[in-house]
């Protein structure tokens, strides 16, 4: 009877250990802080409730304007930590480099864009920016993360020339490590 016991036992033991490494899942941070690259951009406008345009943007965005023989690349990034917002761009070359460009953009080459503050209220981000000598701006979006993947939708609604106009722009990232974006510098591009 001893035996039989043990036996049940030993099987039971086994069996919790097998369904312990199945059950094995991979914990998803759906923060709001740490850096996100973006894979998508939806742009649309409505005049009067009429959509008047429709534009969609897949990145890494390819650059048209470039000299024959020559493909450039822009990755963008976003980084949320301790109320700063960082943008970047991981910009690539294939082909031969025009003068003026460091030799670094060949193999992928990350430029540390605006930087702006933020706070959270809820799903709502506020951003305060300022370029150069303009005035302070303030923008609000709103924000929804489920696993890694965020979008990040912003409407702005005006009025001009006795028609009511919306625009409204969604954003789909995935949260990246920190780590795509080490290293950035801050550069004057020559385009």
């Amino acid at each position: 009877m001893n035996k039989r016991l043990l036996s049940v036992v030993l099987i039971l033991t086994m069996v919790v250990f097998l369904f312990a490494g199945c059950g094995k899942k991979t914990v998803k941070d759906t923060t709001l802080e740490g850096t996100w690259k973006a894979i998508q951009q939806k742009y649309t406008q409505k005049v009067d409730g009429i959509t008047t345009d429709e534009e969609e943007t897949t990145y890494p965005v390819i650059n048209e304007e470039t000299p024959p023989g020559l493909e450039m690349t822009g990755q963008l990034y976003v980084q949320f930590k301790t109320g700063e917002l960082k943008q970047f761009i991981k910009i690539g070359i294939k082909g031969d480099l025009p003068p003026g460009l460091p030799a670094e953009f060949k193999d992928g080459m990350v430029v540390l864009g605006p930087i702006f503050e933020y706070s959270v209220i809820g799903n709502k981000i506020k951003i305060i920016g300022k370029y150069e000598d303009d005035e302070p701006w303030e923008d609000e979006v709103t924000y929804l993360i489920k696993d890694n993947t965020m979008n990040i939708t912003g409407v702005d609604t005006y009025e001009y020339d006795d028609a009511v106009y919306e625009e409204i722009s969604i954003m789909t990232l995935v949260k990246v490590s920190d780590k795509e974006v080490d290293g950035a510098i801050e550069i004057d591009l020559p385009f």
